[in-house]
């Protein structure tokens, strides 16, 4: 869920300083409830790194790394979660819509840390979404004794791939 608060940071939009989608910045606020447990628990680093040049030409010198000790997830990360969810289900249970409000908002708020140097590391090395691209089953008649033969179709995953299943499908 931490790395998934950080992949979040794509939904979120500078300019607007809001967030596209609802999931990303729950995950957000769930990265930053471990990081308010301490940097004993979690923490994000910039480490310097042998510096490279990018495909479009950015030089990179750090990386982001994101640190969690998976020994203190039940003495630090589970009081701060179970804290910050009991928080949450009093106001929800309460109406307190302006509580939950305030409470999201500080731990999705996003600071000029996150968004200078985190969100720049994130956006760079997203990965663009899979596709995930249906097989077909195509029956020929000239199978082995007049029997007919049976052949599955696979496809790259991609948009070429993904029009070319649909075209063999006869759905065009």
């Amino acid at each position: 869920m931490a790395r998934a608060g950080l992949a979040g940071l794509q939904s979120w939009e500078p300019t607007t300083r809001k967030w596209g989608q609802a999931h990303s910045q729950a995950r957000n606020a769930i990265l930053n409830v471990f990081l308010s447990a301490g940097p004993e628990f979690c923490r994000l680093e910039h480490n310097s790194v042998k510096p490279y040049i990018t495909d479009d030409g950015e030089k990179i010198e750090t990386e982001l790394e994101l640190i969690i000790d998976r020994t203190k997830i039940l003495s630090h990360g589970r009081p701060v979660i179970d804290e910050f969810l009991q928080k949450l289900n009093v106001m929800k249970a309460t109406a307190d819509a302006e509580g939950i409000k305030t409470l999201f908002h500080k731990y999705t708020d996003v600071s000029e840390y996150f968004e200078k140097k985190v969100r720049p590391e994130v956006l760079r090395r997203a990965m663009p979404r899979r596709q995930f691209v249906q097989v077909n089953t195509v029956i020929h008649d000239e199978g082995v004794e007049g029997k007919e033969k049976i052949e599955l179709r696979e496809y790259p995953a991609t948009a070429e791939g993904m029009i070319q299943s649909f075209v063999d499908r006869d759905y065009c």
